[in-house]
Formats: structure tokens, sequence, C-alpha cells
């Protein structure tokens, strides 16, 4: 055992001579400190730019324009911009992830029914999130809307005749009292909503009202687990590759044949374990979900899931090599291997969600288990 643990060490310090192998293992923890401290300059909200080009401070585009500025939660933060031309130069500087600009007489265009494309949107190429804050906008102008549609259906709809004939005192007064009711109802919590949290975080509780307790960080949009484990899985592959070659030439032949086996399987694991012990530095570096919380306590479970997934991908290719050979089939199956794992393992998008066939086949890849099993990947 002592002379299979020699081995080892003595393979891990020939790949650190290797200075793009080094080079590899510094990247991925400065990508994911890089990554983390640009997401976490964005104070975990996307801006988003709006523009109202009305001049009537009561009209229903500036009504809209005031209430996405008061939003207060939620993953979007609107804020005000002069002219379409600042939205423009602010969603082409990313400043603003996307930017809204608000029409004049929103208000006639809706009750004329030619209100398709009345708000534009500006967004880059890049950006998801113009459909997604989309909803917001809408949300809120179907809130102004609906109070108004009610007042004005009170006030003229035949419903309502016993009160009095349409726009006499009583109608108005009824009406006024209903837009009342209806601000009260979706102010007081009376009426239901979805809430969305993060159910990783320890610290974020809720109750049945829709309240919740501690808001829990935001989660990082890089994807550093999912990376880590084709890191690892790429370097697993090529570990195994440089195996055949030393067998090749003949490195385990002067060994004991007791000990040939243990010294190959501890030569392919050098260099997976200085690939994990890279990762796990891009782990904690990154702050991601349940280690920025999680303290000391949160490191060991990631140290134990990494060397359980280093493990895991040293004996797969092991068995890979065992199977293939030689170093130029083990090096063709590696791009295969590549592909697969980011196609079918949810580093990216999530395939089994897309295609459950498709998903399935995505269990032939070790870095599905690492993200789905060890990790507990949403």
């Amino acid at each position: 055992m002592k002379k299979v643990i020699l081995w080892f060490f003595l393979c891990c310090k020939r790949y650190l001579k290797r200075i793009p192998f080094l080079l590899l293992l510094a990247a991925l923890p400065l990508t994911a400190l890089a990554a983390s401290r640009m997401e976490n300059g964005k104070d975990g909200t996307v801006r988003i730019a709006v523009c109202c080009l009305d001049p009537e401070p009561a009209s229903l585009g500036n009504r809209l324009k005031e209430n996405l500025l008061a939003r207060d939660t939620g993953l979007f933060s609107f804020y005000p911009c002069e002219n379409e031309q600042q939205v423009r130069d602010h969603v082409a500087a990313r400043k603003a992830e996307c930017g809204y600009l608000i029409p004049e007489n929103l208000e006639q265009k809706i009750n004329s029914g030619r209100f398709k494309r009345s708000i534009t949107v500006f967004s880059a190429p890049s950006t998801m999130t113009a459909s997604l804050s989309t909803e917001v906008v809408f949300s809120e102008l179907a809130a102004i809307q609906n109070k108004d549609i009610l007042e004005d259906y009170v006030e003229q709809g035949a419903a309502f005749d016993a009160l009095g004939a349409a726009g006499s005192p009583e109608r108005k007064k009824a009406s006024g009292q209903a837009g009342d009711l209806y601000k009260e109802r979706m102010e007081d919590g009376s009426t239901f909503r979805f809430e969305y949290v993060y159910t990783y975080s320890p610290g974020q509780t809720g109750n049945g009202s829709g309240e919740t307790g501690t808001a829990a960080p935001s989660p990082g949009l890089f994807p550093v687990r999912g990376l880590t484990a084709v890191f690892l899985f790429i370097t697993g592959l090529y570990s195994a590759v440089t195996a055949a070659e030393d067998s090749r030439r003949g490195l385990f032949t002067p060994l004991p044949v007791r000990l040939r086996l243990s010294c190959r399987f501890a030569s392919l694991a050098a260099p997976v374990a200085l690939a994990a012990l890279s990762g796990l530095s891009a782990v904690l570096l990154s702050g991601g979900p349940g280690i920025s919380s999680g303290g000391a306590a949160a490191i060991l479970p990631e140290a134990a899931a990494m060397a359980l997934y280093a493990l895991a991908v040293s004996v797969f290719s092991m068995a890979l090599g065992a199977i293939l050979k030689t170093p130029e089939a083990l090096g063709a199956a590696i791009p295969f291997f590549i592909i697969g794992s980011l196609v079918f393992c949810p580093v990216f998008f999530d395939a089994e969600r897309l295609l459950p066939g498709l998903g399935q086949a995505g269990r032939l890849f070790l870095p599905y288990y690492y993200l789905r099993g060890f990790f507990h990947w949403p």
C-alpha cells in the first residue's frame, strides 16, 4: 500500500510539472471567482430601464411606470429613463438588461383594441430577461387597468341600473367605492398569488399567507458545479489515455504483478485528484448555493461529494481503458463523452425536462450523478 501511495504522489508531481495542465487547474477557480464577483456586483437583481412618453402625469402609461418603479421585491429592479435614446444607450451598454418604452395614449390604444406592439421592448440578443420581465410589466398593467374597468362598469353597466342612471352622482359614488374596495383587496393579502422561493436556503422560511422570512441569497448564474463535473470527467478520460500510453511504453512492467493494477489506477487517479482540488476551490470561491451561508458545515459535504465523484470518474476511466485498451481509441472517445456530458446532463439546461428519453440516455454519463445526486441539482 505504501508503494501505491508513493506512486500516486510521484504521478501528481509528474503532472504538476506540466505547465498547460497547471494553467487548466488555475483557470477554473479564477473563472468562478471572477463570475461570482460580477454577479455579486449586480446586487442579486436585474436592472430594467423604463421610459414613458406620455406627458400627462395621471395617464395610464405614467401610472404603470410609477408602479414598476415602486416595486421593491423580486428579481427585477426598474429604474427611470428620460427618453427613448437613453433607454437604447443603457441597453446597448448593458447598464440595463432590457428596457421598456411606454407610448403616449396607451389607455386609448387599449380601449380601441389597437394595443398590439404598443409597448416597445429593447433587449440585448444574449439575454432572456425581456421575456421574463414582460410578465411583470403586464401584471402591473392588468392591476391598473382592471381597476379602471371595474369603475367604468359600475358607473355605466346595466347591472347597476338600480342605483340610478348611468353617470348619475349615485353611480359615480358607487364607482369610487368599487375602486377603493378593489385597491383594498389587492393590498390586504386576501387575493392569492404565487411566490417563488429557493428551497436550498436553510435560512428561508415561509407560512401559509405567502409571507417569507429571511431572504435567501440569489443563486449564481455561472454553472460552476456543472462545469467542474465535466472538467473532472474530461481529466479522467485524458488520464486514461496517458495511462494507456505508459502501459504501451512498459512503465508498469518492472513492477510486481500484484502492484501493476493498483499503481496503474494510482497513476490514472492522480490528475483527477488534482482536478478535484481545483474544482472544489472553484465551488468554494464562487459562493454557490449552500456555500456562502453554510460556512464550514457546508464545506465538508462538498469535499466529500467531490472526492466521491473523483473516485467514480477514476473507476469509470479505468474500466473504459480496459475496454478500449489503446490510446488512439480512448482519444477518439473523448469528444463523444464531452458532447454527451454537455448535452445530456443538466449543466446549461436539463434535457430530461425537454425530452424524457434523452434525459434517461444521459444517465450513461457520470456528471449526471454528480449534478443530480451528490449536489441535489434542481
